[in-house]
């Protein structure tokens, strides 16, 4: 493919200072005919444009490998680490310590196709029928972890499993402020080596202020 700083480049590529940020996770790993920059760009080619993996353009590699290395990195946790590689970074250049001590968590429930499988249900408060993605961040917005779960399974059941994703990322966040209470009497027990703290929105309060 073209140089990460040509003008041929797709908007979703790395550009070759991302790249160099990232490059030695991938070190581990043997790549015979294709180099990991160009498969993780034809991965952030999907994601950002929302396309089918069959829908690749020719000039990345053909979908099947694309789709069978996404799948390998997924089971060796290495998005994860990807992730947390590139949060640590950019929340020292923001001037904070590389873990958060505040984490945020927020729901969306979105709806779905008979086809996306078992981990589908209804959520009755959205009248939704689909999936919830349970997403945890710190205080400035960067991913911390994220669940997909059928949208039957209440914020008491999903909250648990989520927080324990980021008990092993360094320093434990000290709270946890939702947007919405979570309810259930078993929930913050699972958990108690975390303080938690459950923030409601009052009337008349419109944003969140960490």
């Amino acid at each position: 493919m073209a140089s990460r700083n040509s003008p041929d480049q797709y908007p979703s590529d790395l550009t070759d200072a991302e790249w160099k940020q990232i490059e030695s996770i991938f070190d581990r790993f043997r790549f015979d005919n294709h180099d990991p920059l160009t498969l993780l760009n034809a991965v952030f080619y999907v994601l950002k444009t929302g396309s089918q993996w069959r829908m690749l353009p020719a000039d990345f590699p053909p979908w099947q490998t694309v789709y069978y290395h996404f799948r390998k990195w997924q089971r060796l946790n290495l998005l994860q680490r990807l992730c947390d590689r590139i949060r640590r970074a950019a929340r020292v250049a923001e001037g904070r310590e590389p873990s958060p001590s505040t984490a945020v968590i927020d729901t969306q429930s979105v709806d779905t196709e008979r086809q996306a499988g078992p981990r589908r249900g209804r959520d009755p408060n959205k009248q939704v029928t689909g999936r919830k993605r349970h997403v945890i961040a710190c205080a400035l917005g960067f991913l911390l972890a994220v669940v997909v779960h059928s949208a039957n399974e209440n914020d008491s059941q999903a909250a648990p499993s989520v927080l324990k994703r980021i008990l092993g990322q360094g320093r434990t966040p000290e709270g946890d402020f939702r947007r919405q209470r979570v309810q259930g009497p078993s929930w913050r027990a699972r958990l108690a080596v975390l303080p938690l703290a459950s923030l409601n929105r009052g009337a008349g309060r419109g944003k969140f202020r960490l």
